[in-house]
């Protein structure tokens, strides 16, 4: 391991290698960056390029490169290559990346242990950027921004060029496509 903080352990290990993030089983382990953020890291001589506008983390800031679960949930959080400090979320259950995206500066990803116990605590910086401080990742606001989100769905044609799909999801409906 080349970053102290490229660990986790929860219902698999999770490790983070230079060319991705890992997960074992205790056996021989297997990447779960290559199918959708293969360009995100270096391989074989090849440099990292950006992802879905991700930039390549920065290896050279190994302290800033972490691990960590929590319910179902891998969190790598990292400084990338243009100084943004990012996390990239992997979903265990259907094995999916995501990025959270944060009103601060967020660099450590912590799940509170104890029975009957759900709650992610995240470390950051203020607005300032005078000190680390401890947030309880709930309600909706962010240190008092607002929380924005997207809906991304999926669409399937049936191999079909010229199906009209629509999708309607309670107040929000997406438009045809031709």
């Amino acid at each position: 391991m080349f970053s102290r903080w490229g660990l986790a352990v929860g219902t698999r290990i999770w490790f983070l290698a230079k060319d991705g993030i890992y997960e074992t089983a205790g056996g021989p382990p297997w990447s779960i960056t290559n199918d959708d953020l293969y360009p995100l890291f270096p391989h074989e001589g090849q440099s990292a390029i950006a992802v879905n506008g991700i930039n390549p983390p920065d290896f050279t800031q190994t302290a800033s490169l972490r691990l960590a679960y929590y319910d179902g949930y891998l969190y790598f959080s990292f400084i990338d290559t243009a100084a943004a400090r990012r996390t990239l979320v992997y979903n265990t259950a259907t094995k999916s990346w995501s990025m959270d995206a944060y009103g601060r500066n967020v660099s450590v990803h912590y799940g509170e242990e104890g029975q009957g116990i759900h709650n992610l605590m995240v470390g950051g910086s203020n607005a300032a950027g005078t000190g680390g401080i401890l947030y309880n990742l709930n309600g909706t606001s962010d240190d008092g921004t607002a929380i924005s989100c997207t809906l991304r769905t999926p669409s399937h044609t049936g191999n079909l060029p010229t199906t009209k799909n629509q999708f309607c999801f309670g107040w929000y409906q997406a438009p045809k496509f031709p």
